[in-house]
């Protein structure tokens, strides 16, 4: 266990998951085979802690390490449909309306996909280039 060898329960698990997807996540900066193993340690542990948690707890979880997963990723904008035109608009609301109609084609124009979320979460993160006419 290169990333979890201090954890022993199902919810110190989790926490420490979120805290290196935090810090590892490809949409952070982080490296993506980082992120896969990580995940691949993740996915291998959690049967293990959850066997052992509902054991022990009144109530048994039904949890699935794919399903806090995809919930931790939601929560922090890293998962939805690619940006279309439709969105661009609400993304770019508080710039001017001449920045704004500046700014629209260029996105439109991106060639890989942006998260919805993202986006509209972490306008910044938009890297877009824009060239004077």
């Amino acid at each position: 266990m290169k990333y979890f060898a201090e954890v022993h329960t199902l919810d110190e698990l989790k926490k420490k998951f979120r805290r290196l997807a935090m810090l590892n996540h490809p949409d952070v900066g982080g490296d993506t085979a980082t992120m896969q193993e990580i995940n691949a340690e993740y996915d291998r542990l959690f049967p293990i802690m959850k066997l052992a948690y509902n054991r022990e707890a009144e109530q048994p979880t039904h949890e699935t390490a794919e399903s806090t997963r995809s919930e931790f990723y939601t929560q922090n904008g890293w998962k939805g449909g690619t940006m279309t035109a439709a969105c661009a608009p609400r993304i770019f609301q508080s710039k001017s309306a001449s920045m704004s109609k500046r700014l629209i084609p260029i996105a439109n124009s991106v060639s890989q996909p942006i998260t919805r979320v993202c986006a509209a979460k972490f306008p910044w993160r938009l890297r877009l280039r824009h060239t004077k006419p």
